[in-house]
């Protein structure tokens, strides 16, 4: 790994959580494969693609995303035929070996592309109705320009969110760092004295994930508690039967852990290498499985359960011999992002606003209420004002969403308004956050979701 980057692992089975602090984890950069034998996380910057040859995870090369967004797309990909950004692309299931797949994939791609924009960063991304995201994004009035993916699903968990780390080799992208809550259980295999499973607390554990469209969540204020859906997209991956335990550092003969994660990822921004990387050892608690809509390839989608985290792994039928399958414990290396769901103050607060979820649904007529150039000022959770239009001609339980300058950004859908129009009329206290918005032809879509002060439903 390189003389530079041993300092960074921890003793074994520790890493620091502040001066007194510490918890029970893999030491950075290794883990068992079974007596005798051990691999190591390649140095940092490199993926192993093979017996000799290597790749930086740093995708090379620009593309262009202006009138030949196709041609230049293109042509990064031929001269990019087997770094990162196919790797990731490899664990959604796509194939892209040869001219023809990754034309077929092109077309696909960019035949369906929405656009966001905030301030100077544009983002342009294909969002599969199966999960699979791509993101390719750019400067405005520069050629920086970055590739990422993603994999939406209903998972989610609650993270406190603590630095943000723009990318400096690619202005577009960067990473989040956040600490899984507290007083989560590591669980040993052995029993104790009176036949009781033992087990140790820890405090919370620091991460690293790489969000999509990293600009589009400038506005939020950290720290700040969030939900967060994780995806891991895995370069090693183990599965192994159900009743197995991963064997702790040192003798074998000793307790067994269960689960175990070593934040690799947090070690490398602090080297400047803006890479994304967690091994862990958990449990699978569910699993989903999906064809890819252009390889018709399979793709095992597995809900694993870890040191304080849940997060969705996404497992190419042909990454391991064994077929995965709820109760199997996974060991893995793997390249993390994250959607960021909902944000919420990091502490309470007096005169807080109300945090009880009423729905979700986009705003109507925006074309008639066009916010010309404030519309890129617009970001992921600002907040939007509810406002009551009771002697609106064409619907008495009108409710328009204004922006907090007090612009008219639309309205609630009509099927839509009934419930909210009925607590403001009663005085409930409500307000709503802007959570994504999108070009769609010449105008502007825009999704919120609307909270009240309490849980009263009419």
């Amino acid at each position: 790994m390189g003389e530079s980057y041993k300092t960074l692992i921890r003793p074994a089975g520790t890493f620091s959580l502040g001066e007194g602090r510490k918890t029970l984890i893999r030491p950075a950069g290794t883990f068992s494969l079974g007596e005798g034998r051990k691999t190591s996380i390649r140095s940092a910057g490199t993926f192993s693609l093979g017996e000799g040859r290597k790749t930086s995870i740093r995708p090379a090369g620009t593309f262009s995303l202006g009138e030949c967004r196709k041609t230049s797309i293109r042509a990064y990909c031929i001269m990019n035929p087997r770094g990162t950004m196919f790797h990731l692309l490899d664990c959604l299931g796509y194939e892209l070996n040869d001219e023809q797949d990754r034309s077929r994939f092109i077309d696909m791609a960019t035949s369906r592309l929405s656009v966001l924009q905030i301030g100077a960063w544009e983002y342009l991304s294909y969002r599969s109705k199966q999960g699979p995201e791509i993101y390719f994004g750019k400067e405005i009035l520069a050629k920086a320009n970055s590739f990422s993916v993603h994999f939406h699903s209903f998972t989610s968990q609650e993270l406190l969110l603590t630095e943000r780390f723009p990318d400096p080799e690619s202005a577009p992208e960067g990473l989040f760092e956040a600490r899984t809550a507290n007083g989560e259980n590591l669980y040993y295999g052995e029993d104790g004295a009176e036949g009781e499973r033992q087990h140790t607390t820890r405090d919370s554990m620091p991460l690293v994930f790489k969000p999509p469209n990293f600009h589009w969540y400038d506005h939020i204020s950290l720290p700040a508690r969030a939900q967060v859906q994780l995806a891991a997209f895995p370069k090693e991956i183990e599965l192994i039967q159900p009743g197995s335990a991963f064997p702790m550092p040192g003798k074998e003969s000793e307790q067994k852990l269960r689960f175990f994660a070593s934040p690799i990822g947090v070690h490398l921004v602090e080297k400047g290498v803006f890479h994304p990387i967690l091994e862990f050892g958990g449990m699978i608690t569910a699993l989903s499985v999906y064809t890819n809509d252009l390889s018709k390839k399979l793709v095992y989608v597995a809900t694993v359960q870890t040191v304080g985290l849940t997060m969705d792994v996404l497992i190419p039928a042909d990454m391991t011999p064994l077929a995965p399958a709820p109760g199997m414990l996974v060991r893995a290396i793997c390249w993390l992002t994250g959607r960021i769901k909902e944000v919420y103050p990091a502490e309470p607060q007096e005169n807080a606003l109300s945090w009880v979820f009423l729905q979700q649904t986009r705003a109507a007529g925006t074309f008639y209420h066009d916010l010309g150039a404030k519309k890129p000022m617009l970001g992921f959770w600002d907040e939007l004002t509810l406002q009551r239009e009771p002697d609106n001609a064409y619907d008495p339980r009108t409710v328009a969403i204004l922006t907090s300058d007090g612009d008219m950004l639309g309205y609630i859908p009509r099927d839509r308004n009934q419930d909210i129009a009925a607590l403001l009329d009663a005085g409930e206290q409500m307000h709503a956050r802007l959570i994504f918005k999108f070009l769609q032809n010449s105008s502007q879509e825009y999704i919120l979701r609307v909270y009240t002060r309490s849980s009263i439903r009419l």
